[in-house]
């Protein structure tokens, strides 16, 4: 008689052992949840009084045009050229007027006061302005607060249509060796809206958006938006957990014979 019996609950245990890797499947699911989605927006956390190496959005430059990464903040946020009504002011290079990024919070549009061999142009209310100078890079730097997979939706166009040819564009992560997007556009162009979905990063990592002049930086500024989401963000406490089950989980099928056994679709 007992010979019968464990065929007859052969089924059963099956059934248990995928409930129970359900289970273990819904756990880690639930702990995924619980890392709350943040967004961060360059114009709307724009700083002017903060401009460190542990801020979460920075601004720098660099004095040659290799993307390595090695980006020194800008140290000077004051009044930036000509501009009427009033004068948005941004963080400037300690050399000159360039590079520079800055967002107008006047409340109103401004219009930049040519000089000779000049054009006027608006710097819209509630943008980000950034300039290149010749040979150095105006760097808008993210950085990275936890372990993540994040979505980036960034864009770069021009603001000042008078001349010159474009710029060259980048949104790299760390240290330029991994260029994430790129492209350039002549005078008065744009990328376009675009976004980059399901970026890895760990804490402390870094995403630059890079304005390079290419070549000649007259005529170069240029308007940024740049938004981060962490959608999926893992805490540091959760992710070993569960990248440790997540390993276990096949040998658990294949020892258990579950690979008879549906397993449920969970998002978290």
């Amino acid at each position: 008689m007992k010979k019968n019996l464990r065929p007859r609950f052969l089924p059963l245990q099956r059934s248990l052992s995928c409930v129970r890797a359900v289970f273990v499947i819904v756990l880690v699911a639930s702990c995924l949840s619980h890392a709350r989605a943040t967004t961060y927006d360059a114009v709307t956390d724009f700083s002017t009084t903060t401009n460190t190496n542990t801020s979460t959005w920075s601004y720098r430059y660099s004095t040659t045009t290799v993307r390595d990464g090695n980006y020194l903040l800008l140290p000077t946020y004051g009044p930036w050229t000509n501009w009427t009504p009033t004068n948005p002011q941004a963080w400037r290079s300690p050399t000159g007027d360039v590079p520079v990024i800055g967002v107008n919070q006047t409340g109103s549009d401004a219009t930049f006061v040519p000089g000779p061999g000049s054009g006027p142009f608006v710097w819209p209310n509630g943008t980000m302005l950034a300039h290149p100078e010749g040979g150095e890079l105006a760097v808008l730097s993210w950085l990275s607060p936890s372990t993540s997979l994040i979505n980036i939706n960034f864009s770069f166009s021009s603001l000042d249509p008078n001349g010159g040819n474009g710029v060259s564009w980048f949104v790299e992560e760390n240290s330029g060796l991994t260029t994430l997007a790129m492209g350039s556009y002549a005078d008065g162009g744009a990328s376009g809206n675009l976004s980059l979905s399901g970026i890895p990063v760990m804490a402390g990592d870094r995403i630059n958006f890079i304005v390079d002049p290419n070549g000649d930086f007259f005529f170069d500024s240029t308007k940024i938006t740049a938004t981060i989401t962490t959608p999926t963000s893992v805490p540091e406490s959760v992710s070993s957990f569960t990248l440790l089950f997540l390993g276990l989980i096949p040998l658990l099928a294949a020892k258990h014979g579950l690979s008879r056994c549906t397993f449920l679709h969970v998002r978290a």
